[in-house]
């Protein structure tokens, strides 16, 4: 098994399912061609399906010509994990200067 922590191993898919404590990292690997990381940056913007009020962003860091994402483990270890479990709409936007644009989104 890849060592999680290393930025080399990050998956290229979102998670279908979080641990509550992890640390969660993936990567987009293909969305640097229409959206360099050098001139935008990008961020996931999840809201539990059903309710507004629960929600969360993570905001990406360079990796390479990638965009990396990572969700620390006190985001996701929360005393109350059953007002956070469920399926989440998420939507990803990618923001240059005062542009905005959204090349994803998804459950």
């Amino acid at each position: 098994m890849a060592n999680l922590f290393d930025d080399a191993n990050a998956p290229e898919t979102e998670p279908a399912t979080i641990v509550a404590g992890d640390q969660v990292k993936w990567k987009r690997t293909d969305l640097g061609t229409d959206y360099p990381n050098t001139a935008y940056s990008l961020r996931y913007s999840s809201r539990l399906e059903g309710t507004g009020s629960t929600t969360f962003d993570v905001a990406s860091a360079d990796s390479g010509d990638d965009f990396l994402m990572t969700i620390a483990h006190g985001t996701t270890a929360v005393s109350a994990p059953a007002s956070i479990t469920g399926s989440y709409i998420f939507c990803v936007t990618a923001t240059a200067r005062a542009s905005r644009s959204t090349p994803a989104h998804g459950k």
